[in-house]
């Protein structure tokens, strides 16, 4: 059996029903997207507008400044052809009311390769020149005398110390210095070491030909002392009063004459040493002073 059949009428107006319910819901919608679109469009104008005016615009017909700079470089630089020509000074200077003409010369082969061109020819002051080439041989003469000066002087101390050793060793007072009594002989001995290292401190430091030559006669006042000594010694008694006054044993006496021989040579050739680079470095300096004073001289 087949079901009654509904009329079209009354299918379509419930949903007619339905159509007219929606319709405020659609057109609620379609006025927020319109909203939000014109929202949209207005920040977008107003960012476009900010961002006129941080960047200014160029103009068309303005060229750029690097396209412009490199533009005036090509135009100031000058070609190939005109290299080596006289170029006016408005060329280098801008705004130049008088033209200085700028020559540059030319060279050429013939002209560079002639003896005038090639040997260059210099006036110096021969004079000076000499003064001061004088001068420095004399600064470089001193230095090398007074490395010698000093070696004399560490001589002279390495016979004071071994005065001073011997003195001290030979008398006991090295072995047992509470109990054992310094003789005269050994502080003799000790007082002519202390005068060598004095002389050689002071030969050291001033290290001048005036110095060699008080070394030179210390040494030979003290060389000839040690001669007599030495003679004395060998020759006299155990009651002369040389050898009484110095408190010296007969064993002593022996040892006493030899070793003022020893001092009589080794005090001897360094006076010899101490007197000749005396000599030498005053003659050498006069020379060379004298030169000086000559080459000077107009």
């Amino acid at each position: 059996v087949d079901p009654p059949r509904v009329p079209n009428h009354e299918i379509t107006e419930p949903l007619s029903s339905d159509a007219s319910a929606d319709a405020p819901i659609e057109q609620s919608g379609r006025d927020r997207d319109a909203t939000s679109s014109s929202a949209n469009v207005a920040l977008t104008d107003s960012a476009r507008a900010e961002s006129r005016e941080e960047v200014p615009e160029v103009p068309a017909h303005e060229e750029p400044r690097a396209a412009q700079g490199a533009r005036d470089f090509e135009l100031d630089r000058p070609s190939d052809a005109e290299v080596g020509k006289d170029e006016p000074a408005h060329s280098l200077v801008g705004n130049v009311s008088e033209v200085v003409p700028i020559g540059r010369p030319h060279f050429s082969l013939t002209s560079a390769t002639s003896p005038e061109a090639t040997s260059a020819t210099f006036d110096f002051d021969t004079s000076r020149l000499a003064v001061f080439e004088r001068r420095r041989h004399q600064e470089v003469f001193k230095t090398s005398r007074k490395s010698v000066c000093r070696i004399i002087a560490f001589c002279i101390l390495l016979v004071g110390v071994s005065n001073v050793l011997l003195g001290a060793w030979l008398s006991g007072w090295l072995t047992n210095p509470a109990t054992a009594q310094l003789r005269t002989w050994a502080v003799v001995l000790i007082f002519l070491g202390a005068l060598h290292a004095a002389y050689a401190a002071y030969l050291a430091q001033i290290a001048d030909w005036s110095a060699h030559w008080v070394a030179a006669t210390f040494l030979l006042v003290i060389a000839s002392i040690s001669a007599g000594a030495a003679v004395l010694l060998g020759m006299a008694s155990a009651e002369h009063a040389v050898v009484r006054w110095l408190e010296l044993p007969r064993l002593l006496q022996l040892k006493g004459a030899i070793w003022m021989t020893c001092m009589v040579l080794m005090s001897a050739s360094l006076a010899w040493w101490s007197g000749r680079e005396a000599l030498y470095w005053r003659g050498t300096m006069a020379r060379l002073q004298t030169s000086t004073a000559e080459d000077a001289s107009p």
